[in-house]
């Protein structure tokens, strides 16, 4: 081989290398330039998230005291199940108990309180009722005839004197436990991207909002073991067809029609556009029975007694005859409230599997009653017929 030919060899011997050495070094500066991008978009989205953030913040002194809390709890609780779903206690509901087919559900009690201590913002249920603790779907719950002619006696003896025995009547009043509950789906997008905003400062509001509000509807309008149905509960009647009709001395006429036991937890309670009426109205003496508050933030009063705005009662539109005007007298006690078993927040990856979404369902199942031995702490304030 010639020298010439040798030289020639050399010079593609080193074109290969410096072609492979490129080739190495653009590999390499892609590699890079794949991770800056990356890096960039990562940092993108921890913009947006710290932007989300601090919109969260900014609401935070606009919502109701205790709230916030509760709505970070129900994120973590959300957020957590989807991406870490074995860290949690789970259990498996049986069948029998309602367990959906297409996918079981993580259960979470603890975090139920997240909304139970919300609910008290949003429905006076929670607000003027200690919930009884039913035992079973239907319970007997003893209630005491003292607000009655009960035949127990208490008596002055002189000394040596012997003392009669009378009788404790105890009578029964029968809960039925009914179920209230809702189901709603959000995507998996949704909890990875949006959580702070949509769970965090959404969903647990509108949740406990409405739960509060179909606790209230239950009370205060359910056809079989609502207010306006049960019996036993006092009746004042004023002497016209039309809410406008309504006088003052007919509401203070009400704090005669229950027992006086009842006046120290009485309050008087109606929609807000009824109680617009009252503000208006005076007694016999010509001074209003609507007492302002003198304190911010302390409630109004009527004659004395506080006062609750009920949003589902009937408005001021909705004014017939025989129709219920507002309601006065201890609440808690003319009207038993009962709960079987508490609330239950469930969460379930796999019911919504082929969806990538995650179901939320909420349950409670609640009771309520009322008879002519604790009627008397409460009466209705009705228009004429």
């Amino acid at each position: 081989m010639s020298d010439h030919d040798k030289l020639l060899g050399r010079l593609d011997d080193i074109d290969g290398k410096i072609n492979d050495f490129t080739a190495s070094r653009t590999a390499e500066l892609m590699e890079i330039k794949d991770g800056t991008e990356k890096v960039v978009a990562d940092l993108d989205a921890q913009r947006k998230q710290l932007q989300e953030i601090a919109e969260v913040t900014k609401r935070i002194p606009e919502m109701p005291k205790g709230v916030v809390e509760e709505k970070a709890a129900l994120a973590q609780f959300v957020v957590h199940s989807w991406s870490k779903p074995d860290d949690f206690v789970a259990e498996q509901r049986a069948l029998s108990e309602g367990t959906d087919a297409a996918g079981g559900f993580l259960v979470a009690d603890e975090q139920v309180k997240t909304i139970r201590q919300a609910q008290e913002n949003y429905g006076v249920v929670r607000r003027l009722w200690t919930p009884y603790p039913m035992q079973s779907d239907v319970t007997q719950v003893p209630v005491d005839e003292y607000l009655t002619d009960d035949a127990w006696t208490v008596s002055v003896y002189a000394e040596n004197a012997q003392i009669a025995a009378t009788d404790a009547e105890i009578r029964n009043l029968t809960l039925t436990a009914e179920k209230i509950a809702t189901l709603t789906y959000i995507s998996s997008e949704l909890l990875q991207d949006s959580f702070v905003d949509v769970i965090g400062t959404w969903l647990t509001e509108k949740l406990a909002r409405k739960a509060a509000h179909r606790e209230d509807s239950y009370v205060f309008s359910d056809t079989t073991y609502g207010l306006e149905v049960v019996t036993g509960l006092q009746t004042t009647t004023i002497a016209s067809t039309a809410y406008t009709g309504v006088t003052g001395n007919e509401l203070i006429q009400a704090e005669d029609d229950v027992v006086s036991d009842a006046l120290n937890g009485a309050k008087f309670l109606a929609h807000r556009s009824v109680l617009n009426i009252v503000r208006t109205l005076k007694d016999g003496n010509s001074a209003y029975v609507w007492g302002a508050s003198l304190v911010a933030g302390s409630p109004p009063t009527i004659n004395g007694y506080g006062v609750e705005r009920v949003e589902v009662m009937p408005k001021r539109s909705a004014s017939t005859d025989d129709d219920v005007f507002a309601y006065f007298g201890d609440m808690n006690m003319g009207y038993i409230f009962g709960e079987r078993g508490g609330e239950r927040l469930d969460a379930s990856r796999d019911f919504r599997f082929d969806y990538d979404q995650t179901a939320l369902r909420w349950i409670e199942r609640i009771a309520g009653n009322s008879n002519a031995q604790i009627g008397k702490a409460i009466t209705k304030i009705t228009t004429s017929t």
